[in-house]
């Protein structure tokens, strides 16, 4: 039998004799090595592709070293466009399984084994880059997440709106018609605690486009916005498009992946929670993950009903008896009413345990949950209807206990003591131990701590010491604590992070491309024994955005099969030393490449082409052209047309080489300090290519800013750089294809003007490639260049220099269509079938249905180019 003390005790019949506990022991044993030979025949997991058993206990580091896991080389095949949205354990093809009571059918039911997805995910046709952060709160990209009934049905409500090729997000919402800062306000009016530091953490139910949750992002409030995957279409997709935080999940028949007694706050505005039916059991599982002190915010029904029940297609009755229930059953559960105005109501939970004394009298309703299931369990843990009352040995949990944000982050809260081994000084070594990794991180991978890396993942944290670590930088981080590993997630709530408990042996719940960057540490080590490291692979995958990175922190032994098997799904990777150099563990760095689907079909061919023909045509361009990288070294010579190679006997003789062979051993550590610079930090529509025989020679296309008479535009530049450099600057000619501008900074003979790369103006060290394409980019291919103070007022009051500058960019393209620079045809075809894209299908349709000779005709286009414009 077991006790509250959870320790068993026997009661032995008088007539018991004991059984000698030597026989004992060699019986015990016996059985077990019997039961040990039936159940060690397990097979290997990766369907005999490893060659060494993963299922095996990993070796010593000394013989890791010497026999790391090796696995043949695997490739996966695209699955099909249908799957671009592919959510495995909330996949609407398979809802007509379950029961619709509850909602049950909108729960995490993963797939079996065998109807397991072994092919990697496509993103949407035309999908670009994420817009970046903050500016992505706003906008984002309509391609990326292409969903129109969302748009179609809650646009009066001004959820959001399209606009173009965006979606524009104007923050207002069913219950904030003024907009959801205005709304906040008005919380903060109500809860003082907002706005002090006391409040940081909360969970938004129903969560719509997550506007509540960003805007609490400026106020310091970090906010895990849940919603299901139901007719609304990707509201959880959408709020991490815009780099805000949230997950998949719905309130029915389980407990939300969330410990007990962890959110300072939660909210529904009119999510639709049937909150008072089925015993408020849905409230009571509120109750369980809000810590004492915390508030509930409700906004919508019932709420005001006095002045709102005619909108809500009800009587002033029924809408005043559910009120009536909802403050019952909120007083039974150890609520207060705190304060109400308008369409808000808050209430507080219970401080301490003074009010849940009366749970303990009979026929009570809702009764004290018992000791048989843990406040934190929450993995497919049935909801229960009765309440899980705090544990009155934590003294320091409570809201007003905690200390404010940010000394929150940095004190030891009170529920590590639970964890095997865990203290203050345990927290603080992990601290400490996490601040030297991530400067370490950030040098094997710049783009971390910068507007690059948004969404961010810790898929195997133990109390978020890698999300500390990066809390001053411009990104969340989503803490995943495994469902079989220490209960550590009460820690991390206490100091102010977010996450959720997770079994890496199924999908996670999100939607495919919404995380930038994954960390795992040690994670096939703790998992391979249960967990296919292909399917783990897989599904990081699928939940990397296409160009995201991931850091994995790993055994040598696993490394080198990870990287085998990252290959097969189109990443990129490179070996790392850990930030000590020991040789039992290493970091790999993968980069996810930008793919995309094609169905295989053909080009028409001769004869004259039909609007389905030409649209076929420039998907098909469109989509060579997005697999194209804004860096990249091409392993070739240098084109015969670059104008740096027809020169290059003088350029060699005058830069003191003796060689016209330039090996990767003759270039100094600033070159290759270049190299890396552009690969990871090149901005959107700069492309750099390079040359693996010839890496003093580039060749560059820039297109024109938008809000200038370059837009869209495309101008090459071919640079040369010396033996010498830094200490002489670059060379840069622009591929004018004999066209001049109004612009004096470039040259129709191919001289371009910068100040910077004046020998008297040119300082060692100061400026990078880099930094000399983004001047031109920004300053030279600008209406009005930065430093011509000169000619500013002569252009601001000409509109006909604009319109000159304007029809001279649409002739230079044209001829860059005819004659591309070598080795930019596709990338030259695709860009204008990527920025033309919707424009040029309607012209063409229009032209193919109907034939109107006073329209433009094909056959000028100068015409098209301008129309398009």
């Amino acid at each position: 039998m077991k006790l509250k003390d959870e320790k068993y005790h026997s009661h032995p019949d008088k007539g018991f004799k004991p059984v000698p506990a030597t026989l004992l022991v060699i019986v015990l044993c016996g059985f077990s090595f019997y039961l040990g030979g039936i159940f060690s025949t397990e097979k290997n997991q990766l369907e005999g592709n490893i060659v060494q058993d993963v299922s095996r206990q990993v070796p010593s580091p000394k013989e890791a070293a010497v026999n790391p896991l090796q696995i043949k080389s695997v490739s996966f095949q695209e699955c099909s466009i249908d799957y671009q949205d592919y959510t495995p354990c909330t996949d609407p093809r398979r809802w007509r399984k379950y029961g619709y009571h509850r909602l049950t059918f909108l729960e995490r039911h993963c797939p079996p084994p065998f109807e397991r997805k072994e092919c990697l995910i496509p993103p949407p046709n035309g999908y670009k880059p994420p817009i970046r952060w903050p500016k992505s709160r706003d906008q984002c990209w309509y391609k990326n997440v292409p969903y129109d009934w969302i748009n179609k049905q809650k646009s009066n409500q001004n959820w959001l709106r399209k606009e173009g090729d965006k979606f524009m997000f104007p923050g207002g919402g069913t219950m904030f018609p003024r907009g959801v800062s205005a709304y906040v306000d008005l919380m903060q009016d109500l809860i003082p605690e907002m706005s002090d530091g006391t409040i940081r953490t909360a969970i938004d139910t129903g969560c719509g486009v997550a506007s509540w949750g960003g805007d609490l992002l400026d106020r310091g409030i970090l906010t895990v916005s849940l919603a299901p995957r139901d007719n609304h279409e990707a509201q959880v997709q959408f709020a991490l498009e815009r780099g805000i935080p949230a997950i998949l999940g719905v309130i029915s028949t389980q407990r939300l992946p969330f410990p007990s007694n962890s959110f300072d706050m939660a909210h529904c505005s009119r999510c639709l929670i049937p909150w008072t039916e089925f015993g408020g059991i849905y409230l009571l599982e509120v109750h369980r993950i809000l810590r004492p002190g915390g508030f509930w915010v409700l906004s919508g029904p019932p709420v005001n009903y006095e002045n709102r029940w005619r909108g809500w297609n009800t009587t002033i009755e029924e809408q005043k008896s559910d009120y009536e229930k909802l403050t019952d059953l909120l007083t039974s559960m150890c609520f207060k009413l705190y304060a109400k105005k308008d369409d808000i109501a808050v209430w507080q939970k219970a401080s301490d345990n003074t009010c849940y004394e009366k749970l303990a009298e009979p026929d009570v309703y809702p009764a004290k949950c018992d000791d048989s299931v843990e406040p934190d369990s929450a993995w497919y843990t049935p909801l229960r209807s009765c309440v899980v009352v705090p544990n009155s040995k934590y003294k320091k949990t409570a809201l007003e206990s905690l200390p404010k944000w940010p000394q929150r982050l940095v004190a030891a809260p009170e529920r590590i003591s639970d964890i095997p081994g865990g203290s203050a000084s345990t927290l603080k070594h992990d601290d400490s131990k996490w601040k030297v990794r991530a400067k370490h991180y950030k040098k094997l991978l710049p783009a971390l701590g910068t507007d690059k890396i948004r969404n961010v993942m810790d898929m195997n944290t133990v109390y978020g010491g890698f999300a500390t670590s990066l809390i001053e930088d411009p990104l969340w981080v989503m803490n995943v604590v495994s469902s079989y590993a220490a209960n550590t997630l009460p820690v991390v709530y206490d100091r102010g992070l977010i996450g959720t408990y997770h079994d890496w042996c199924e999908a996670f719940s999100t939607y495919p491309r919404t995380y930038d960057l994954l960390h795992l540490d040690g994670l096939f080590t703790a998992e391979s024994h249960r967990c296919d490291m292909k399917y783990m692979l897989l599904e990081m995958d699928r939940i990397l955005r296409p160009s995201g990175y991931v850091l994995i922190r790993e055994s040598s032994y696993f490394v080198d099969a990870i990287a085998t098997i990252a290959k097969g799904m189109k990443w990129g990777c490179r070996k790392e030393d850990t930030e000590y150099g020991v040789e039992k563990e290493k970091i790999l760095v993968c980069q996810k490449k930008l793919w995309f689907f094609f169905s295989g079909t053909t080009m028409s061919g001769k004869g004259s082409s039909s609007f389905g023909e030409i649209e076929e045509t420039l998907d098909i361009v469109e989509k060579k052209f997005m697999r194209l990288r804004n860096f990249d070294i091409l392993d070739q010579y240098p084109p015969e047309d670059h104008h740096y190679k027809r020169f290059l006997n003088s350029l060699l003789s005058s830069s003191g080489l003796k060689s016209q062979t330039l090996t990767r051993n003759s270039f100094s550590k600033a070159i290759e300090k270049e190299m890396y610079i552009l690969e990871e930090s090149l901005p959107d529509w700069i492309f750099v290519r390079a040359y693996s025989s010839r890496f003093d020679l580039m060749r560059v296309a820039i297109s024109g800013l938008e809000n200038t008479p370059y837009r869209y535009g495309l101008f090459f530049f071919d640079i040369f750089i010396p033996h010498d450099y830094p200490y002489q600057p670059p060379q840069i000619f622009y591929n004018s294809y004999g066209h001049s501008f109004t612009n004096s900074k470039l040259r129709q003979d191919g001289r371009v003007s910068l100040p910077i790369l004046e020998d008297q103006n040119w300082v060692p060290h100061r400026f990078t490639i880099l930094d000399i394409l983004e001047y031109i980019q920004h300053s030279v291919l600008n209406f009005v260049p930065k430093l011509e103070y000169s000619v500013l007022k002569e252009l601001m009051s000409d509109e006909k220099e604009r319109k000159q500058e304007f029809n001279q960019t649409c002739e230079a393209m044209l001829s860059i269509l005819e004659k591309p620079p070598r080795g930019f045809g596709d990338f030259v075809a695709g860009y204008c079938g990527h920025h033309y894209d919707d424009k040029v299908r309607s012209i063409l349709k229009d032209d193919d249905q109907r034939d109107r000779k006073d329209d433009f005709s094909l056959e000028k286009p100068i015409d098209l180019f301008k129309l398009v414009w």
